[in-house]
This record gives C-alpha cells, structure tokens and sequence, in this order.
C-alpha cells in the first residue's frame, strides 16, 4: 500500500519538473524488522543462559513462557521471520541458522573466525 502512494507521489514530483526532497522515502521502509531484530537480539544477550543451543538439530530452544506475559508472547513470536519457527509450544524453537542471520550475529567463536579467517588466506 505504501509502495504505491510512494510512487504516485515520486510521479507529481516528475510531473512537476521537482526533485523529492532528501527525506521522502526511497525504498521500502523496514522498520518494523529492525525493532524486531533489536527486541530478539536484547533477549538473547541479557537472558543467554534460557536459551539451548541444538547443534545436532540446528535449533535454539527458548522458554518463552518463562520471560513473557502470554499477551506479550504472541506478539515476540509474530516478530520472529516465519521460516524461522519450528513449534511455539511452551517451549519455542527456532531453526538456529535463521536465527543468528536474523539477529545479525554469528554463531561461531570468535577465535574460530580468526582462524578461519587465516586458514583461507
């Protein structure tokens, strides 16, 4: 919906012989996902002891019921990238990759990354 009124209005600037200012939108605005991604991201930093790493599974299990009020609960699960949620039962579990890309972080130790890092070189 968004898009389109942004490009009706991109269309009287052209009409118009003007140039958008500097602050219209250019792209689509995700800003909604950030809040999510910072939301997930501070959970897991402060409360990294609830989470349970399944290297075996490739999944994070998380008590969410634990932390959250059950109205808050829904809306943190619906924050969450649908491909990413394997059951939401008591106990939430999330396909471990997915996870970390949403979060902007890896899962490897930082020391294995230098190696890495170095072996590639």
């Amino acid at each position: 919906m968004l898009y389109s009124a942004r490009e009706i209005f991109l269309e009287y600037y052209d009409q118009a012989d003007m140039e958008p200012p500097s602050y219209f939108p250019r792209k689509k605005f995700e800003d909604y996902q950030e809040l999510a991604r910072k939301e997930w991201l501070n959970i897991f930093q402060f409360r990294k002891d609830a989470f349970e790493i399944n290297e075996k599974e490739n999944t994070v299990r998380f008590d969410i019921d634990q932390f959250v009020k059950l109205r808050e609960r829904q809306t943190l699960i619906n924050m969450l990238p649908n491909e990413e949620i394997v059951s939401d039962t008591n106990i939430l579990v999330i396909k471990k990759d997915i996870f970390f890309d949403f979060l902007g972080i890896s899962d490897r130790p930082s020391w294995m990354k230098k190696l890495t890092s170095i072996l590639r070189k």
